[in-house]
């Protein structure tokens, strides 16, 4: 199903918001993907939370509650509201 092309590029690795492709030749990542977040690139954190994530669920549909997204909820909820009172 052709619904886009690709660029004649292979990226091989990232680090922050740069991408380097097979040539070594460093790109900076002003796309990151498509429907996707931009989180940029093995961040240290970043894998640190997935990698505890993945040992317990690796995705799990909006369908249904998973605890993490209630702390993310609470969390974001108490910064808003932190940020509001400033």
């Amino acid at each position: 199903m052709g619904t886009y092309g690709r660029f004649p590029i292979t990226l091989t690795r990232g680090q922050g918001c740069w991408v380097e492709d097979d040539q070594g030749k460093r790109y900076l990542d002003a796309v990151a993907g498509i429907a996707t977040c931009t989180l940029g690139h093995s961040d240290r954190a970043m894998r640190r939370a997935l990698t505890r994530q993945l040992h317990r669920l690796q995705h799990v549909s909006n369908l249904y509650e998973i605890p993490e997204q209630v702390e993310l909820a609470r969390d974001r909820k108490s910064t808003r509201l932190n940020s509001s009172h400033s």
